[in-house]
């Protein structure tokens, strides 16, 4: 499974999260894996790990998530990661399979210095950019999931100006992190 969530997320082969996906229906409902089971089988497991509100709101097309039929909202994936990351059987194969800003997020990140790390996947299809995953203090292991999707957007300064959001964020999220893991001054008694 480490092997597949990387080529998953980090390089984004669109094919092998389809294929996992009916295989996710085939696995549950012992029929033919296809979109329709595989995207049920999905939404059964964020009713149970979110809830059914989560679940409710989620509309699964495909499994690339290349389908502008796709529904999902930003706090349903950070919920996910969320929920993922407290999972100590599936944190390590997730984290090992997300991109990074010294790897894949490289370039993206090229000017900007974190205080943490950034494990994040990236979306993209026309008029809309996304940017979810963590930062993660490596001293303490505390963090933030988070997940920007920005949509409708035309081309030039509206995609430059999505992913210096999706930059902001991260940056903001890494500040914050970095000043809750100080420690805190002492009050200084006089004798």
């Amino acid at each position: 499974m480490p092997e597949i969530l990387h080529r998953v997320n980090y390089d984004s082969y669109n094919l092998y999260a389809e294929c996992l996906l009916k295989r996710m229906g085939y696995e549950v409902t012992g029929e033919q894996g296809s979109w329709t089971n595989g995207s049920s089988v999905v939404r059964m497991l964020i009713a149970e790990k979110l809830g059914p509100d989560h679940a409710a709101s989620t509309i699964i097309r495909d499994g690339s998530g290349l389908s502008r039929e796709n529904r999902v909202r930003p706090s349903t994936i950070a919920a996910w990661l969320q929920a993922m990351y407290h999972d100590d059987e599936v944190r390590p194969a997730l984290l090992g399979s997300l991109p990074t800003a010294t790897t894949k997020l490289a370039q993206r990140f090229r000017f900007h210095t974190l205080n943490n790390n950034l494990y994040a996947k990236t979306g993209t299809i026309n008029r809309v950019r996304c940017l979810s995953g963590y930062i993660i203090n490596p001293d303490t292991g505390q963090g933030a999931a988070f997940s920007v999707l920005v949509n409708g957007l035309g081309s030039g300064d509206a995609v430059t100006n999505s992913k210096r959001l999706h930059r902001e964020i991260v940056e903001a999220i890494d500040q914050h992190l970095a000043e809750f893991a100080m420690p805190k001054p002492q009050p200084a008694y006089g004798g």
